[in-house]
């Protein structure tokens, strides 16, 4: 367990696989965004595999502050933390849960996506990924709230499980666009664009350059 600016008293604990240098798949960008703008009673704790990470390496996290890195078998040291919400980032997380840590305590899991194949279909839209689908409906049912990262996102949850209308929000995935410098040396007279990601109407979001207006997934 590694303890980076943590104090151990926050009101918000996020729970994620990924952050910072540390990135697996999709949700690296939206705990960055999370964590550049965090507020001072939010902290963030980065749950990982110490068979394949050997070494945790301070210099890979996004900041100085408010990070705990604890291999996933001492998940129960995190019981002499307080907190009042806990936000799961992750499906696979859902192991977390049989640690006790959140008695009493309010739960948000964030669904940054659904996780089906695509396409999927509804009389089986896990594909047969038995463990999957469970580790998502026992996260799905356990949390208080559910947040969605799009409408879209939504709406593909509610036509899989009604039930969940009630209790779903919807937070988009911000990206802080400020930061960093454009480049401009664009040819005159060309439209030139860039494609970044997957063609799936759920993270599809328009962008503007020098010469033409272009759809950019993510």
């Amino acid at each position: 367990m590694l303890k980076i600016g943590f104090n151990g008293k926050y009101k918000v604990l996020h729970f994620t696989n990924e952050i910072g240098g540390y990135i697996i798949g999709g949700i690296a960008t939206f705990i960055e965004q999370l964590y550049k703008f965090h507020e001072a009673d939010e902290g963030f704790v980065h749950i990982y595999d110490g068979d394949i990470l050997d070494e945790i390496d301070i210099r890979r996290y996004p900041g100085d502050r408010d990070i705990l890195a604890i291999d996933y078998r001492e998940i129960g040291k995190l019981s002499r933390f307080e907190f009042d919400i806990g936000v799961i980032h992750f499906y696979g997380l859902d192991y977390i849960m049989d640690s006790g840590i959140f008695r009493d305590k309010k739960i948000v899991y964030v669904i940054h996506s659904v996780p089906t194949p695509e396409p999927y279909f509804l009389d089986n839209p896990f594909g047969g990924h038995i463990e999957v689908q469970r580790s998502f409906e026992r996260l799905c049912e356990e949390a208080d709230i559910l947040v969605c990262v799009s409408n879209c996102e939504r709406e593909k949850l509610i036509r899989l499980y009604p039930r969940y209308d009630s209790k779903t929000r919807v937070i988009y995935n911000g990206i802080d666009m400020t930061t960093g410098e454009v480049k401009k040396d664009i040819r005159e007279g060309r439209s030139i664009f860039g494609f970044l990601g997957r063609l799936v109407k759920n993270f599809v979001f328009p962008i503007y350059n020098v010469n033409c207006r272009v759809g950019l997934c993510c």
